[in-house]
């Protein structure tokens, strides 16, 4: 995607959720997780028309004077820990925790498993409680991708979250895993992992 296609399709990202916002009551926050993953066809394409290293959350609010930017050091209020430095098959852990110290929350979250090229690469684990993941195929008609995974519901007591990654056996060069962790509306940071190597060619 070029620069000028990234920035018209964020331009349109930032008008349809002003839309929804305005017309659709319970949309503004994405406190449900679904309507990301599964939802309407128009709130998703706020996220799948842009690059997938540029999904942050579309937050506004007065305290930020309008869009609030992600704090990108993350690492400040939050690890991630993955349960492996190499993948192909196997399932993977990534555990992410608000630090000991922190007096942050996992209450919402989007995460993503990318190359170098920023495509996506492998698919996450729904669980029943916490994680639902969602697919981009029927908005982005040339990628079949998915488009990652998101908090299911808000929880302003959440102070971790495990997600499991499926690696589809193929070789993607180097992956890293990229988060955005939201604390409340206005509070939103950026982590991103060391990176993954296959283990086979």
């Amino acid at each position: 995607m070029t620069m000028v296609q990234d920035r018209l399709a964020l331009t349109l990202s930032f008008i349809a959720l002003v839309v929804l916002t305005l017309f659709t009551e319970d949309v503004s926050s994405f406190s449900d997780g679904s309507k990301l993953a599964k939802g309407f066809s128009a709130t998703r394409s706020v996220f799948c028309h842009r690059s997938t290293n540029k999904r942050q959350p579309l937050h506004f609010n007065s305290r930020c004077n309008g869009y609030c930017e992600p704090n990108r050091r993350g690492e400040l209020y939050y690890d991630m820990d993955i349960s492996a430095s190499t993948y192909w098959l196997d399932l993977i852990t990534i555990n992410i925790t608000a630090n000991e110290d922190s007096d942050r929350a996992v209450t919402g979250f989007s995460i993503y498993a990318v190359d170098e090229s920023n495509m996506v690469a492998g698919s996450f684990v729904e669980d029943e409680n916490n994680i639902i993941v969602g697919s981009c195929g029927d908005i982005l008609a040339y990628n079949q991708e998915t488009h990652g995974a998101f908090h299911k519901m808000a929880d302003h007591t959440r102070r971790n979250i495990t997600l499991k990654f499926q690696p589809d056996g193929f070789n993607h060069g180097q992956i890293n895993f990229i988060v955005w962790i939201v604390n409340n509306h206005s509070d939103i940071h950026f982590l991103e992992s060391q990176p993954l190597t296959p283990s086979k060619n």
